[in-house]
């Protein structure tokens, strides 16, 4: 019907103007229409104009929507709409916006949806949810509230969230660890960085013992934990690292993120590890590692970008702006900021919105645009309650900024040391060093500066700084300036040098034309005008360098601010002198070349050649021919104009220059220009509207022009471009005469331009050359890195185990073996002969005296110390299961044989083995180890075959064998057998004087053992050890100082430390005893009884006096009473 309405009114004679797409074109009526097809856009339009209504999209993004849209701006703009307020990071992202159906308001979704919309960064939309929750006061949803409010810049509200579901926490040491790294996030932000350390520590304990031994040696992989559980381990990293790094610890931060990194690749999540590389570029860039801070913050937004974060792409924005301002290059500063601007609100996270604002007014001031930048303060300074503590002292030092710009420097100086002042209260000491090292370049300025004062604040700056290597530019230009003004003029000079060096190095343009031009006023004041002339040109070039890298509209409001304004001489005198730059001609002023002589003007080309042969960057060098051919022909515009180097005809506009700079929006005569590039002649027309050349060029008309001046420029390879004059308000007098200059001009411009195109070709080859080597550098240093540590750990377990074996020999050189008695060294001289001579040896002696001790010297002694040495107890196995244990057997030899065993004779081949209480072993398998030891041949149990073995024999027992012979329990062929060498270890009570040196040795052992000191043995204590008669030989002595040792909580151990059991009647107890002996166990408990009896008498019944008497530990003497029954 609406179609039909149109219809009617073209028949009455209506003009009709319709909009449609191709598809609805057949169903018009009526005749046809006249069609006017609207073109796409060009791509470069098309991707500028989505650019600039959605800053944070990457290049990728710009691009897919230009391609969905066909480059129609109707369907971009539609497309635009649809995206409005939405955070896109993806493809996905767009599409699903694209097709989205509007949720209801009050839909209840899981908390776990929830918690990935906040870990993805979308705050709004996670709010919205959260909205339906507004009566659950769980844990969980606590735990959820805690993190928007973190994320939202609100950290004071979280930790209210966090303390309110405090107390309903569970034992689930997950749910603790979750509290916990959203407490220490939340004191991150409020600038509490102890704290924030403290929780994140906890949630790592949280997190269990055996996980964190896998963060800690780097071994965390996929699938070794729950992704969840992973993720926190590496959060909680980042949030310690973190702390640390805003606590001017920059090394510890650094080490801490690095494993947080570790983890998060070991995570395969991709949003957690851009979280963690974010991190760790954020540690770096504080401590000035620029390179390094980029490249994991560009790795760390890919990274959030797959994982659809937008949250951290808005921070990793706001911090890639960061490094590129340090760098100098505001352009790209701006872009990130304008980015992170928007896809921080987009995503709701407003603190990233604030704190971006900030950074861009920083820009604002750094620039010179004071008045916009003051809006920008005046704006945050009216929210400055809701701002956080961190984002209120980068207030104060923009203030600070402002003030100083404005000339108002009392201010500044107030601002700066209430900035300094509020990150003290913050811990961030290095920020506050920079706010007052600020400060002194303010003070610096004022007319009269306090140089005491000065070098009060400089030296709290530096104590501040300590030996971090932060601001290290900022400081020596400081140190420096103090210098100059304190009249140490030397020390001064030395400070300028080092801050250029460092600033060189650190590629801190800023700082090195800041810098150059400090030092350039040193020399004017020492009247070395020569030196003071190269510093500013050299600061000035830097300048130049930043202000290329600047979009056109900002280059002007550039050098229009004061510092670099005054940098920069105006010219009187039209002529240039050989020893000033060509840069510091004023274009502005009329060039008087009517009046100059011929020589004159030669003169000037050629300074103008010298000048931009000398120039290699080929903007600046575009620019400045342009420059110089407006100043040539006095002409209103000039540009040049180069063809595309792979090698088509149209031309682009390469520098469109005015008489006062950049004119980046103006229009030539793109006919004229294409006419003497396909000719190769130049062309000159000083009335161009009434040249009958040109004069049915719509150009000539459209844009008025008076006289048009074109030359083209040649290289090597014919024509590769034009220089393009004109004038629009006169008609241009030099043209006719100044034409064969300009193309001489036009030719040594042409040897400029490719000159700078193959000196930046072979920069851009070198700086890659330079890129890689550094990289095969970086990874060489980190092999050498792990091979020194590897080396280091090496060397330390060889230290150790050295260390081990010499605390484990013993005196003679047989580990274990501890004694120098004469009884003991009748021990080694029969280990010395015995070691190397392939006979059974039969070590006999009391429990406890070390048999297996002696048995193992003698393996380790003699030729088969490289082999395996293996004791087997003849009684401690039953007898079915030892002759299996010792000969083997064969699959199916008994019930559960359910395969072959070598049994140890043949598996310690070349070795040796210990038959320890061999007194005790069965007379069935006496017979079989006859065999072994007369054939050296074995047959497994089952078995048919004899097998051959090569194993020494050594056998042990405390039973008398001889007498065991006598009374058939023991065969007598096996005994001669056995008994081929007989070595008796003697009991301790044999060999008393061994006791001071077996007690250092033990002690010694227990001290390496448990990692603690070693103690010593009292006087008093060794007498009462050595009068003891020890019945359970070495092994008891061993235990009752291990008892002692681990009781006793001094240093050295005294009598009543050692609990001594009453001895058997094998021999003496005391000296005493050993002069009067009691006959029987009843006359030796009377005697007891009668001494503390004696005792207690002498001593008026004190208990411990009367124990200390007899010598007898308190504890002994207490139950000594209890059995004498004495009251």
């Amino acid at each position: 019907e609406e179609l039909d309405a149109l219809n009617a009114l073209r028949a009455d004679g209506a003009v009709l103007v319709a909009v449609a797409t191709p598809s609805r074109q057949a169903s018009l009526p009526g005749p046809t229409f006249e069609l006017f097809q609207v073109p796409s856009l060009s791509g470069e339009a098309a991707e500028e104009l989505v650019n600039r209504m959605i800053p944070s999209l990457d290049d990728k993004l710009v691009r897919y929507i230009v391609a969905r849209a066909g480059g129609l701006p109707g369907l971009m703009r539609a497309i635009v709409e649809r995206l409005e307020g939405a955070p896109v990071v993806s493809v996905e992202d767009v599409e699903r916006h694209l097709g989205e159906v509007p949720v209801p308001s009050g839909v209840r979704i899981e908390p776990t949806e929830i918690q990935r919309l906040l870990e993805r960064g979308l705050f709004d939309q996670a709010a919205d949810y959260l909205h339906a929750y507004e009566d659950d006061e769980s844990v969980t949803i606590g735990l959820l509230r805690a993190k928007l409010a973190t994320g939202r810049g609100q950290p004071r509200d979280a930790l209210e969230e966090l303390k309110r579901v405090e107390s309903a926490l569970t034992n689930d040491g997950d749910e603790k660890a979750r509290w916990h790294v959203e407490k220490g996030r939340a004191h991150l932000r409020t600038g509490d960085y102890d704290d924030a350390e403290t929780h994140a520590g906890l949630a790592l304990t949280r997190l269990g013992a055996s996980l964190l031994g896998e963060v800690a040696s780097g071994n965390l992989a996929a699938g070794q934990s729950d992704q969840a559980m992973t993720a926190m381990v590496s959060e909680a990293l980042a949030i310690s690292g973190i702390a640390q790094s805003l606590s001017a610890r920059h090394e510890q931060a650094t080490r801490t993120l690095r494993r947080s990194v570790d983890v998060a690749r070991g995570s395969g999540d991709a949003r957690v590890l851009a979280v963690a590389l974010g991190s760790l570029a954020f540690a770096l860039q504080r401590n000035d590692k620029l390179d390094e801070a980029q490249a994991a913050n560009e790795e760390a937004l890919d990274l959030a970008q797959q994982a659809g974060d937008a949250g951290h792409v808005a921070t990793t924005r706001l911090n890639l702006a960061g490094i590129a301002r340090m760098r100098g290059d505001v352009a790209t500063a701006i872009r990130h900021l304008e980015a992170a601007v928007d896809m921080g609100r987009r995503s709701g996270r407003q603190s990233t919105v604030r704190q971006a604002l900030l950074n861009l007014a920083n820009l604002d001031i750094y620039l010179g645009r004071l008045a916009r930048a003051q809006g920008s303060i005046d704006a945050l300074a009216a929210e400055r309650e809701s701002l956080g503590a961190v984002q209120r002292a980068q207030l104060f030092a923009l203030e600070a900024e402002a003030s100083a710009l404005s000339g108002d420097f009392d201010s500044a100086q107030q601002k700066c040391s209430a900035c300094a002042d509020a990150y003290e209260k913050l811990r961030r000491p290095v920020d506050a060093a920079e706010a007052l090292l600020e400060r002194v370049l303010f003070e610096v300025r004022d007319p009269s500066p306090d140089v005491p004062a000065l070098q009060e604040t400089l030296f709290r700056a530096e104590a501040l700084l300590s030996d971090s290597g932060a601001h290290r530019p900022l400081l020596l230009q400081s140190r420096g300036q103090v210098a100059r003004l304190a009249g140490e003029l030397d020390q001064a000079r030395a400070a300028f040098d080092e801050a250029i060096e460092c600033a060189r190095q650190s590629r801190q343009q800023e700082w090195l034309w800041r810098a150059l031009a400090a030092r350039a006023q040193l020399h004017r004041e020492r009247r070395d005008d020569d030196s003071a002339e190269r510093d500013r040109a050299e600061a000035l070039e830097v300048l130049e360098q930043i202000a290329s890298e600047l979009p056109r509209d900002l280059r002007e409001v550039y050098w229009h601010e004061p510092r670099r304004r005054a940098l920069v001489k105006p010219r009187a005198d039209t002529t240039l002198s050989p020893s000033k730059r060509i840069v510091d001609t004023d274009i502005d002023a009329p060039t008087q070349l009517a009046g100059m002589a011929r020589e004159d003007r030669l003169a000037r080309v050629l300074e103008i050649n010298r000048a931009i042969a000398g120039e290699y960057d080929l903007d600046r060098l575009l620019d400045k021919i342009a420059d110089y051919a407006i100043a040539l022909l006095y002409a209103e515009r000039g540009f040049v104009l180069l063809k595309s180097r792979t090698g088509e005809d149209r031309l682009s506009v390469h520098a469109a220059r005015d008489r006062h700079g950049d004119d980046p929006h103006a229009r030539f005569s793109r006919s004229i220009a294409e006419r003497v590039v396909q000719t190769g002649d130049p062309f000159i027309a000083v009335d161009a509207g009434q040249d009958d050349r040109v004069s049915d060029y719509v150009s000539v008309h459209s844009l008025m022009l008076k006289s048009v001046a074109c030359v083209p420029i040649r290289a090597r390879a014919g024509v590769i471009g034009a220089l393009y004059l004109e004038t629009r308000m006169r008609p241009g007098a030099l043209f006719n005469d100044e034409i064969p200059t300009l193309t001489a001009f036009a030719d040594q411009s042409a040897i400029a331009i490719e000159t700078a195109r193959l000196v930046n070709e072979n920069r851009e080859r070198a700086t890659q050359l330079e890129k890689t080597n550094a990289e095969l550098a970086e990874a060489h240093k980190k092999l050498e890195e792990l091979l020194g540590r590897r080396t280091e750990q090496l060397q330390n377990t060889r230290r150790d185990l050295k260390s081990a074996k010499e605390l484990l020999r013993g005196h003679f050189g047989y580990q274990g073996i501890v004694g120098t008695s004469t009884a003991m060294r009748k021990v080694y001289a029969i280990i010395d002969r015995v070691k190397d001579a392939d006979v059974p040896v039969l070590i006999t002696g009391e429990s406890g005296t070390g048999k297996e001790v002696i048995a193992r010297a003698i393996h380790n002694a003699g030729a088969r110390g490289k082999q395996r040495f293996v004791g087997i107890n003849c009684g401690a196995i039953p007898e079915h299961l030892l002759e299996s244990e010792l000969f083997g057997h064969v699959r199916g030899a008994f019930t559960g044989a359910d395969r072959d065993k070598k049994g140890l004779f043949r598996e310690l081949d070349r070795g040796t083995i210990l038959l320890d209480e061999i007194g005790e072993m069965p007379q069935k398998m006496q017979a079989g180890l006859l065999r072994g030891l007369q054939e050296k041949v074995v047959r497994p149990v089952g078995g048919t075959r004899e097998e051959a073995v090569n194993t020494r024999v050594i056998a042990a027992t405390h039973r008398d064998l001889a007498a065991m012979v006598q009374r058939s329990e023991f065969r007598e062929d096996l005994f001669y057998r056995l008994n081929v060498i007989q070595l008796r270890v003697p009991a301790l009570r044999e060999r008393l004087e061994d006791i001071p040196l077996l007690i250092d040795h033990f002690l010694r052992l227990f001290a390496a053992r448990y990692k603690r000191d070693k103690r010593k043995v009292g006087r008093d204590a060794l007498k009462r050890l050595v009068d003891y008669p020890w019945p359970g030989n070495v092994r008891q002595l061993e235990n009752v100082l291990l008892n002692a040792w681990i009781l006793s909580d001094e240093p050295e151990l005294g009598p009543d430390d050692f609990e001594l059991p009453e001895p058997r009647l094998t021999g003496s107890t005391t000296s005493e005893g050993r002069d009067k002996r009691p006959s029987n166990v009843d006359d030796a408990q009377e005697q007891e009884k009668n001494k503390i009896l004696e005792a207690l008498t002498a001593c008026n019944w004190n208990r411990a006096k009367a124990a200390k008497m007899i010598g007898m530990p308190r504890r002994t003497f207490y139950r000594r009473l209890k059995k004498y029954d004495i009251q």
